[in-house]
This record gives C-alpha cells, sequence and structure tokens, in this order.
C-alpha cells in the first residue's frame, strides 16, 4: 500500500478515535538506514533497511520487460515492499504491550 494512502487511512482511524495501530510516524522513526542494489544484467532491484535494533528487512522489485526498467521506480517499488514488512514487525510487537 502506498504511503499517502497509508496516511489516509490513518488519518480516518485518529477521526474516529481508534488507537493501537502502527503509523508512518512509528514506521519512519524505526529506520536508521536504508541501501539499494540493482543486479546489473536484470530488472531485480533489492532495497535493504536497517531498523533502529539493527534488524534487517529486505524488499525487492522486478518487471517483466527489460525495456520498461527504471531505477528509480525500481528502488521506490523495492522500498514499499520492505516497508510493508515493518508495518508487520511493528505491529506484532504492538500486540504483546495490549
Amino acid at each position: 500500500m502506498a504511503k499517502r494512502d497509508r496516511q489516509s487511512l490513518q488519518e480516518m482511524f485518529l477521526a474516529e478515535g481508534k488507537t493501537n495501530f502502527v503509523t508512518t510516524e512509528n514506521v519512519d522513526a524505526s529506520i536508521v538506514d536504508v541501501a539499494y542494489h540493482h543486479f546489473h544484467g536484470t530488472t531485480v532491484t533489492v532495497c535493504c533497511i536497517t531498523l533502529q535494533n539493527g534488524f534487517t528487512v529486505v524488499g525487492k522489485s522486478a518487471c517483466v520487460n527489460p525495456d520498461n526498467f527504471d531505477e528509480d521506480l525500481g528502488q521506490q517499488l523495492a522500498l514499499d515492499d520492505a516497508t510493508q514488512q515493518i508495518y508487520s514487525l511493528l505491529a506484532f510487537r504492538m500486540c504483546d504491550t495490549l
């Protein structure tokens, strides 16, 4: 889910008085480093995010047609893939405190 879609959902939750959900701010605050790698000769891009506690999360992207490959888009899609995993990890951790 794109960050702006998550932001809209978050705003809706807050407007409805809902609590105990992972926010985009929670995710952003947990990230200390982001690195990308494009595998030469492929359309594969990998994003490795390092979290505050040193744990790493890896996201990936690829396209079917090499003619359509766009490095910036590949990085954004790989970042989105990795970020989605962070939401799940933070939600799991939050459940321990409820």
